[in-house]
């Protein structure tokens, strides 16, 4: 008995391959493109702030010195406060005001407002498209839910899949078409992983509805405290909460774990608790929960990390999607895999115009928007650096500018070496901001790497256009159908 799929179920799994990538193709390309660099969106907020200093000892004391000193003024204070302390990817204590996140010097002074609004731009492109987050998360979450189909559409649609599985044919007219099979096949369980972890996160509210439903008489709140552990009930008078006990009594309570966050629930009210977030070497979950009553007493844990399978699961996700876990060589091995998704996202939308035997005005608008999306993301952190200022609307239109430009230039190759070289100086231009506005900051550390680079980018896409623009000769504009 063969294992392969029939020819029929083949030719229906590539149909509906072909409709799922495109109802989603330039959404997906945007999620992705945006996602691959928002994996280093611990270095990018660094780089944003060079001038802030940076380090990992801390005192207890010190913590609970900028907590007091948040507490003396009431009106800055929300429903709850999060203090996150210093770790090795982020060596910058921080608390969460009313008005914004402030940092905490080592010395325990509260400084600084955190700025890093390239940093937010990218990754809100990433989760929400840059649309209302309510609605942009579930879209971007159908999105991961359609690339699970498209991935087993793609496994049953191509049945020479053991024969192909290293065939590249980089010069011949089935390149396109080659690279795209070959990165799908190769990286098949990171992008099933991505898609899953991703579709869950917009789609979580829903499953939240049906275990209700089915499974505690439509109470949402139970499922919750099924899954994240219900609060302590306590009952005091609202008095400061001993921050220093709390964080020298960790090791005892956890030596193995590391604390880096501490959040405040219910501030100054007679029901808060402190929560310690505590990572765990060598598991995926975000954090476990250590929770203690305001005076320092312990209460208990959440059970995140040995608690019901499922509940680690659901806490290990945030991790296994964005790759901050076990240091920078999974960060980078994330930008691979998220930038050979980007590729796959984009040449699916390219085999699906080659297919259809003529051009029309599709063809040079998704190149504009192709080559348009990582000019704008380049242009957006050029003008955060040099000027101060950047918005959505900025990349947004300067989106649309490529793709009305690409319309009217309609010769593929040349609007791949104009946006390409375009792309290129930007990102050049940036470095140079960078360090005309921060001085040694911009050349050591995290923003040395960061610097450089976007030098490497520059560079990577001057080559593309270079490598483009010998093919402008042949490709002659073609009249618009």
């Amino acid at each position: 008995m063969s294992l392969l799929p029939s020819v029929s179920a083949s030719k229906k799994a590539l149909h509906a391959h072909g409709w799922l990538g495109l109802l989603t193709g330039a959404a997906l390309y945007f999620i992705c493109l945006s996602g691959a660099l928002a994996v280093f969106l611990p270095q990018f907020e660094r780089w944003e702030q060079p001038d802030i200093p940076e380090y990992l000892s801390y005192s207890a004391d010190n913590i609970e010195k900028a907590y007091l000193t948040a507490l003396s003024k009431p009106e800055q204070l929300g429903h709850d406060m999060v203090i996150r302390l210093p770790t090795s990817d982020k060596p910058r204590a921080t608390m969460y005001l009313q008005d914004g996140t402030h940092y905490i010097n080592q010395d325990g002074s509260v400084s600084s407002l955190a700025n890093h609004p390239f940093s937010e731009l990218l990754v809100n492109l990433h989760l929400y498209l840059h649309l209302p987050k309510s609605f942009g998360m579930i879209l971007v979450s159908i999105c991961g839910a359609i690339m699970c189909g498209l991935i087993i559409s793609g496994f049953v649609a191509h049945r020479r899949i053991r024969k192909d599985a290293f065939a590249l044919r980089l010069n011949s007219s089935q390149r396109t078409a080659d690279i795209h099979n070959r990165l799908s096949v190769w990286g098949t369980p990171f992008y099933l992983v991505i898609a899953v972890t991703g579709a869950f996160f917009g789609l979580a509210a829903w499953f939240n509805w049906i275990l209700a439903e089915t499974l505690y008489d439509g109470d949402r709140s139970a499922v919750v405290e099924e899954v994240y552990a219900s609060a302590p009930l306590l009952e005091g008078i609202g008095e400061p909460v001993a921050i220093s006990k709390i964080l020298e009594a960790m090791p005892a309570i956890a030596p193995k774990a590391t604390p880096f966050y501490i959040t405040i629930e219910d501030i100054n009210t007679p029901k808060q608790y402190v929560i310690v977030g505590a990572s765990h070497e060598n598991r995926l979950i975000y954090a476990e929960q250590y929770r203690f009553a305001p005076d320092g007493s312990y209460l208990d844990k959440a059970g995140f990390s040995d608690g019901e399978p499922g509940r680690q699961v659901i806490f290990s996700t945030y991790q296994i999607h964005f790759g901050w876990f076990d240091g920078l060589a999974i960060q980078f091995i994330y930008l691979g895999f998220g930038l050979a998704l980007t590729v796959i996202s984009a040449s699916g939308i390219n085999i699906w115009l080659n297919k259809r035997k003529y051009r029309d005005v599709i063809n040079p608008a998704w190149e504009g928007i192709l080559w348009g999306a990582p000019l704008a993301i380049a242009s957006c952190a050029f003008t955060q650096i040099a000027f101060n200022w950047i918005s959505v609307a900025e990349c947004w239109l300067i989106i649309l500018a490529a793709t009305v430009c690409a319309i009217a230039i309609n010769n593929d190759s040349k609007i791949k070496s104009i946006f390409c070289f375009t792309t290129g100086l930007v990102l050049v231009a940036t470095s140079i901001a960078h360090v005309a506005h921060f001085g040694a900051d911009a050349i050591r550390g995290v923003s040395l790497g960061v610097n450089i680079a976007g030098l490497a980018a520059a560079a990577f896409m001057g080559w593309l256009g270079w490598r483009s623009s010998n093919d402008i000769i042949k490709a002659t504009p073609v009249a618009l159908k």
